[in-house]
């Protein structure tokens, strides 16, 4: 045989030895499962601990927006809403007309980061340093609670 044909049949031979030795075995495939399930064991619950928190901090952040929004408009109407008006004064005029200078939020009023609906209280009093209510009943919507489903208050 030439020089030629011996190293076309080594090469062959070559090729055929490196075919069945590539890719991964079972136990191989089995032990990086093994490694990745184990670290999303430890990392998931952390990060999911970020997220409940962050939608409390998120929340806090809107009520905060809502109250300071409250106030510009009340610098000037001269009032804060009433109950039955509520939040919505904030981004349409009602009966108001030319005294409103809104709306305070772009867009409309903004629900807490569960999708709730904000309470919102009025001050008892006409009084200049009394300030409305704006509280998120947090994760369960409703009054009280704590951890997740505590009131959070802007």
């Amino acid at each position: 045989m030439s020089d030629t044909t011996t190293q076309a049949a080594e090469v062959a031979q070559n090729k055929e030895t490196a075919d069945k030795e590539s890719g991964f075995s079972l136990m191989e495939v089995l032990i990086a499962l093994a490694i990745i399930a184990s670290l999303a064991a430890i990392v998931g619950p952390r990060l999911t601990g970020h997220v409940d928190r962050s939608k409390v901090v998120s929340t806090q952040s809107q009520a905060k927006q809502i109250k300071a929004s409250l106030g510009m408009m009340q610098m000037d109407i001269g009032r804060y809403p009433t109950q039955e008006e509520g939040l919505a004064l904030l981004v349409q005029p009602g009966s108001l007309g030319g005294v409103w200078r809104g709306p305070y939020l772009d867009g409309n009023v903004p629900t807490d980061a569960w999708g709730n609906a904000f309470s919102y209280t009025p001050p008892a009093s006409n009084d200049v340093y009394a300030s409305p209510k704006v509280v998120s009943f947090g994760a369960d919507g409703v009054p009280g609670g704590d951890g997740l489903n505590a009131d959070i208050e802007g």
